[in-house]
């Protein structure tokens, strides 16, 4: 039996999975568990929230392109000073614990 599909997918041909539950358990399925059957206990999980750092400047050279890329001989950095622009970087901090014995997971080769 191969658990990697239920947390991957949802579905597997020798469990189901139905509205949220895996018998009886609530499920989320996400493809971020790889091959991982992950069990974690939300109450014992503490989130921090740092908010939202916000930096300017006019100074930067930047590549401006809809799908950037590893920068090449043929990359053009626009500077944001000769042309009279700002750029601004937005940092968000989030952190996230969990308690000992409080997460656990199976990994199925």
């Amino acid at each position: 039996m191969t658990l990697a599909k239920v947390a991957a997918t949802g579905t597997h041909p020798g469990l189901s999975v139905v509205g949220g539950t895996l018998n009886g358990i609530p499920v989320v399925p996400t493809s971020g568990a790889g091959a991982n059957l992950v069990r974690a206990d939300a109450r014992a999980i503490v989130y921090g929230d740092g908010g939202v750092v916000l930096d300017i400047s006019t100074e930067a050279a930047i590549e401006m392109a809809d799908n950037p890329a590893a920068p090449t001989a043929a990359t053009v950095p626009t500077s944001l000073w000769q042309l009279n622009l700002a750029g601004l970087k937005a940092d968000v901090l989030r952190n996230w614990s969990a308690a000992l014995g409080s997460v656990q997971w199976l990994t199925v080769a």
